[in-house]
């Protein structure tokens, strides 16, 4: 797991609005639960009271490239990505018949596999709409996101992991106002961070051996190139650092990553 907690995460971002942002995104995420009706307000809030929050994170970051972006928009988008995230573990744990997440016990080993569908299905169409605050290009991202993840788990391979990572800092970029190109590099950093955070825990998984740590490390590295054009800036450097920390820390490897 990433080993820095939300006042660590917006120090080394230089982002003092980051824990305001996630403490927004926390509670929309009880909101829709609480939404969901009495049979699945129970099995969601237990899955999304706790987390890395990474993705929104991501986000957030991106979307303080530039000076000034919409509150309201980025939280709403913070919020959606989070929520397919979500969604994504759950229907991960039917798949894989998983018995515990996070210490707690999955939707499917305790409430049965319909009630699992069903929250994951829910927390997949509120994230839309919550995305729609965003803006239509927004949800088109994230139609597409949760296609490719879809492809990506079907084939087990590892881009079941990185599109949500793409989808964070791309739509983080638009809340921005970014120009093309440069939400270009923040999209080609989320791809390239995603795939090294897939393999990353496989490995702690125990689902690919440790000579598969420099594949992390190339995708490490082109995700930090891909931030080298926006030059001297704080989030930028910040975000490069998160992935080397994450590959650090998970295992347990020398600062050189």
């Amino acid at each position: 797991m990433l080993i820095m907690d939300r006042s660590e995460l917006a120090k080394l971002l230089g982002l003092a609005e980051l824990e305001p942002y996630l403490q927004q995104v926390d509670g929309c995420l009880v909101q829709t639960a609480s939404s969901a009706g009495e049979d699945l307000r129970g099995p969601i809030l237990r899955l999304t009271r706790s987390g890395k929050r990474l993705r929104p994170v991501l986000l957030i970051a991106a979307a303080h490239m530039a000076k000034r972006p919409s509150r309201p928009h980025v939280t709403a988008a913070a919020a959606a990505v989070e929520m397919i995230h979500q969604a994504s573990l759950i229907h991960d744990d039917i798949i894989d018949k998983a018995v515990k997440r996070r210490g707690e016990p999955t939707i499917n080993a305790k409430e049965g596999i319909e009630t699992a569908l069903l929250a994951g299905d829910f927390l997949i169409a509120a994230g839309l709409q919550k995305a729609g605050v965003a803006g239509p290009e927004a949800v088109r991202i994230l139609s597409d996101t949760i296609m490719n993840m879809s492809r990506g788990q079907a084939a087990q391979d590892d881009s079941k992991t990185a599109p949500l990572f793409t989808a964070a800092c791309q739509i983080g970029g638009l809340c921005a106002n970014l120009r093309s190109s440069e939400i270009e590099y923040l999209t080609l950093y989320g791809e390239n961070f995603g795939l090294a955070f897939q393999i990353i825990d496989d490995i702690r998984d125990n689902d690919r051996p440790r000579q598969a740590i420099p594949e992390a490390q190339k995708y490490i590295k082109k995700a930090i190139n891909a931030l080298e054009p926006f030059g001297v800036n704080q989030i930028a450097h910040g975000l490069t650092e998160i992935p080397r920390i994450y590959l650090n820390s998970s295992l347990k490897l020398g600062a050189d990553a």
